[in-house]
C-alpha cells in the first residue's frame, strides 16, 4: 500500500456538465456511436461472437486473454 503524505490536501473539482462526457454520447445526438462492454462468460460461450471496432475491455489484459481463448477456439 502506498504512503500518501499527510499534508496533501484534496483538490476541489468544478466541471461543468459541458466537461463531464459519456461513453453512450448525448441521448440527443442522432450519430452516437454504440459501445459493446466484453463479457467474457457471455461473449466467449456465443459461437457467433465477433470482436467489434469500439468493444471495451477492462484492462489491455484482459483483451489480450480474450483474443488468445478465442484463436484457440476457431
Amino acid at each position: 500500500m502506498a504512503n500518501i503524505p499527510s499534508n496533501t490536501q484534496e483538490e476541489v473539482c468544478d466541471a461543468s456538465d459541458d466537461e463531464l462526457m459519456s461513453l453512450q454520447g448525448d441521448s440527443d445526438d442522432d450519430n452516437s456511436k454504440r459501445f459493446i462492454v466484453f463479457n467474457a462468460k457471455r461473449d466467449l460461450e456465443d459461437p457467433k461472437f465477433e470482436f467489434t471496432l469500439n468493444m471495451i475491455f477492462s484492462s489491455s489484459k484482459e483483451f489480450k486473454w480474450a483474443v488468445e481463448v478465442r484463436a484457440v477456439m476457431i
